[in-house]
């Protein structure tokens, strides 16, 4: 559906409404999610607050649907839309995971899907550490990000997350030295890879790795940040 369509649906609806008609009111909800009217936006967000998880999983395939739109816009709102819905979203993840590289809007509409995966739940762990062995670097780079968005429920990925961390690209071993950091003590196998980051060149490097480390806490690593 064009925009124009959208708006023209979504005006008749503001009618239908005023008329007692809630249900077709609903209907548009996705689409006025994704509206380039930032009014129209704002009012739909608080409308997608009130809605109980039954009722937000009904829109869910739409909002699928206009994930895969051509315009990048609609891409990034319908990724933060999914992210509110959280774990009523769930059917949404294999295509919020071809979006892990998405360059619209400068990135940004890929940062929107990462994003998404800790609002979802751990449903989608397993299909972010598949991710992370993508051949596509941006891809393994944001999935990265989103395992820590989980914290411990990810402790499956720490094997995966500590030769990312090991690995040539400087952004993979940032987001990968991150997440092990956010999963905590259940990452201690990466213990030696951290102490390695530790004396990297890099201060943001240095800087995760000093923080993971110190998450983790064991006797190894509190030695280990007293040399430093």
């Amino acid at each position: 559906m064009g925009r124009f369509a959208r708006l023209t649906a979504a005006g008749g609806c503001f009618l239908a409404l005023a008329l007692g008609s809630a249900a077709c009111f609903a209907a548009t909800l996705p689409e006025r999610l994704v509206s380039a009217d930032e009014r129209v936006r704002e009012a739909a967000d608080g409308e997608l607050g009130g809605m109980d998880a039954a009722a937000k999983a009904k829109i869910v395939p739409a909002l699928t649907g206009l994930l895969k739109s051509k315009d990048e816009a609609v891409r990034y709102y319908a990724a933060r839309a999914v992210g509110e819905i959280g774990p009523a979203a769930k059917s949404a993840i294999p295509v919020l995971i071809k979006m892990l590289n998405d360059p619209g809007l400068e990135s940004n509409v890929g940062l929107a899907a990462t994003d998404a995966f800790g609002r979802i739940g751990p449903e989608a762990i397993p299909y972010l550490m598949k991710a992370l062995k993508d051949k596509d670097l941006e891809t393994r780079r944001n999935a990265a990000s989103a395992l820590g968005d989980f914290g411990p429920a990810a402790k499956a990925a720490v094997p995966l997350l500590v030769e990312a961390a090991g690995g040539k690209d400087l952004g993979l071993r940032q987001s990968s030295v991150r997440a092990l950091g956010r999963i905590g003590p259940d990452a201690k196998m990466a213990v030696p890879t951290l102490i390695l980051a530790l004396k990297d060149k890099d201060a943001l490097l240095q800087s995760h790795a000093g923080e993971a480390l110190a998450n983790i806490g064991t006797p190894e690593v509190l030695k280990a940040l007293d040399k430093k």
